[in-house]
């Protein structure tokens, strides 16, 4: 039988690239060693080459991006000091990462960890002689984060509220003094009140969602169909799913036959009346993903209105986010079910707010289906230590 051991691992470098990047901390944050300097460099300050660990800069490495990482600190805490354990037990944590990582467990190369030790430190030695499974290992792991919830909603006025929040966590000395490190933040805000000033500002931005979330899910329907990953066979949408109002049920029906521009328009303009999907919908986002597909003028023109209604949803978000930190889109949209866009974020220069996402959800009233508001739901995480700064110089 196969030793598992004896897999050749090296068939799958995207597995090893992500193991070790995951690993070794890489990215998270920069850090490099200028040889002939004898330093690591790191957007927060640069440390000395411990001579201890001259022939182990990968631990060197690996430890700093570590200490880095742990304790959230920021580009204005330059002035850092923080104790370098011996090279084998940062030897001893950092092949225990690779072991328990999902790319060693579940593809079965249990040699790997070993493979990595000898070439990064072969001749080290632990006092216990266990070079990969010996004790002393380093508790790197930050902790369960804590979970706070913050509701701006039924209130007569949340507009100075949620402003003053935003600004409290993109101010530095507020957040030390007010929240743990690591915490989750699950903020969520009626738009309706936040709104309230200028009602009709909630059905503009209600239609600019509806817009993306549509013009989302049939330009990748048709992606999809052109690479062959979604039949050209449509579902069916029997009468019952269908509207009541005749015209609703003829725009429909119409739409089994999308053969030119105009109709593709005539049934997207229907769809849009909507504030979120209706029953029976998804065989016409299906019928019109076809279409867009192989007309190349009209995909364009969608790409253009989806681009025009992103911007607007874009402009509502950072009204709402008004604070000095300058909220950057990230990674775009994603379209969730029932009409839900997700929103990444970054907060510009303020690096302690992390893993940011807003989700916006269309609230209708079940009698008309109108819209009755929309709910924004802000989550981060906040990286961050107390004001005790720790890092690196010898």
């Amino acid at each position: 039988m196969e030793d598992d051991s004896d897999k050749p691992f090296l068939s799958d470098p995207e597995g090893i690239l992500l193991c070790l990047r995951e690993c070794f901390m890489i990215g998270s944050p920069d850090v490099v060693i200028v040889p002939d300097l004898g330093i690591m460099q790191s957007p927060f300050g640069s440390v000395s080459l411990p001579a201890k660990y001259q022939q182990y800069p990968q631990l060197a490495l690996f430890y700093f991006s570590a200490v880095l990482n742990q304790n959230g600190l920021i580009p204005e805490d330059l002035h850092l000091n923080f104790e370098w354990p011996e090279p084998y037990v940062v030897l001893n944590t950092l092949i225990k990462r690779i072991e328990q990582h999902r790319f060693v467990t579940k593809s079965g190369y249990k040699g790997f960890p070993s493979f990595i030790k000898e070439q990064i430190a072969p001749h080290l030695e632990c006092p216990d002689d266990e070079l990969v499974r010996g004790g002393n290992i380093l508790d790197l792991d930050p902790g369960t984060k804590q979970l706070v919830k913050v509701r701006f909603e039924n209130k007569d006025s949340i507009v100075e509220d949620v402003n003053q929040f935003f600004a409290r966590i993109t101010d530095l000395p507020t957040v030390l003094s007010s929240f743990q490190h690591h915490t989750k933040l699950d903020v969520k805000i009626s738009c309706r009140q936040w709104m309230e000033a200028n009602p009709g500002e909630l059905e503009r931005f209600g239609k600019a969602i509806r817009k993306i979330w549509l013009y989302e899910t049939i330009m990748l329907g048709a992606e999809k169909i052109a690479k062959g990953n979604l039949s050209e066979e449509s579902t069916s949408t029997s009468e019952s799913e269908i509207p009541n109002t005749s015209s609703q049920q003829d725009v429909i029906s119409s739409s089994e036959h999308v053969s030119d521009s105009l109709k593709f328009w005539e049934v997207l303009n229907f769809l849009e009346v909507s504030w979120v999907p209706h029953s029976g919908e998804d065989g016409v986002q299906h019928k019109l993903s076809q279409y867009v597909e192989k007309d190349p003028s009209t995909f364009e023109e969608l790409k253009k209105r989806r681009l025009a209604a992103k911007n607007d949803v874009y402009g509502y978000v950072r009204q709402i986010m008004y604070s000095k930190g300058q909220v950057r889109i990230y990674r775009g949209v994603r379209c969730k079910p029932n009409g839900v866009l997700k929103v990444s974020l970054f907060y510009g220069p303020c690096k302690w707010v992390t893993s940011m996402w807003v989700t916006l959800v269309p609230i209708t009233l079940r009698e008309n289906g109108s819209l009755e508001d929309i709910e924004f739901t802000f989550n981060c995480s906040l990286n961050l230590k107390s004001s005790k700064a720790i890092s690196a110089g010898m």
